[in-house]
């Protein structure tokens, strides 16, 4: 869900193996392959349920990329009918995509015991793309993920970020600058030969590394999604940091419009400045 949310395991105790399986759903055609670790389940539009999975922009559709000449770049939403949801603790040979995208997770990627599962396979998996030439989008957890992966380092954040901060950009036609939306307990430093692109007053929020892209932000936050994810804020964190849940719904809804073309102006620049 939030990249890093519990960053210590002593807070929240780690659940059996078998409920921590990566999960991944992965679009037909050699298309968009979306990794995700939460372990709740989001309804789907119209295709039942599944665990695991987290879709944007709501829950109910996956962003699927789609570049039909050097030159232009278009934003498709598909249903997730077109999508196969697998459960596995092997991830699927990477030169099958043509784009993968590591989402978010409660789980810290720093925790030793899941770097030995899991954590390491998916990190094996990321390596394996960017060798293969595979363009990489990382979210949150999926962005810490990266910087770990390719020799940067993630720990505690002194100052936790919880709702909407405003992202100074350098790139704004790659990172559109202005309020993003935060949910997480740990920061990245950089990995060497990476560019940052953003940031905030408390942590990097976005670099360039070959063909990747980390986000520490969440640019696929909506209402519904929102919605789910404070269903689940068992420990309380929005309270922790100040702010209440019918703030966090205000401020959503309110910038809905803004955030809508600024997802699409990043996934835009993505696709043209660094998975080109």
């Amino acid at each position: 869900m939030h990249g890093g949310k519990t960053s210590q395991p002593s807070q929240r105790p780690i659940a059996p193996e078998k409920s921590l399986r990566p999960f991944v759903a992965a679009s037909t055609n050699r298309g968009l392959l979306l990794l995700n670790t939460r372990s709740g389940v989001i309804r789907t539009s119209g295709t039942g349920t599944y665990e695991g999975c987290q879709f944007s922009p709501s829950g109910e559709y996956l962003w699927a990329c789609r570049r039909p000449s050097k030159t232009e770049a278009t934003l498709e939403l598909r249903t997730t009918s077109t999508l196969e949801v697998i459960a596995c603790h092997t991830f699927p040979d990477p030169t099958g995509y043509q784009v993968i995208v590591p989402l978010g997770a409660r789980w810290p990627v720093y925790d030793e015991t899941l770097r030995r599962t899991w954590v390491g396979a998916e990190t094996q998996f990321l390596r394996d793309a960017a060798d293969a030439g595979v363009a990489l989008l990382g979210v949150c957890f999926g962005g810490q993920l990266l910087a770990q992966a390719f020799g940067g380092s993630v720990a505690r954040a002194g100052v936790p970020e919880i709702g909407w901060y405003d992202v100074e950009t350098d790139n704004p036609d790659l990172v559109p600058g202005g309020p993003w939306f935060q949910w997480h307990f740990d920061r990245w430093t950089l990995p060497p030969g990476a560019t940052e692109i953003a940031r905030t007053a408390n942590a990097s929020q976005a670099f360039v590394l070959g063909r990747a892209l980390a986000l520490q932000f969440h640019p696929e936050i909506d209402l519904k999604l929102l919605d789910i994810w404070l269903d689940e804020d068992r420990d309380d964190d929005v309270v922790g940091a100040g702010l209440s849940h019918d703030e966090l719904r205000d401020r959503t809804t309110e910038l809905a419009d803004d955030v809508a073309k600024r997802i699409r102006d990043l996934v835009r620049g993505f696709l043209t400045q660094v998975a080109r």
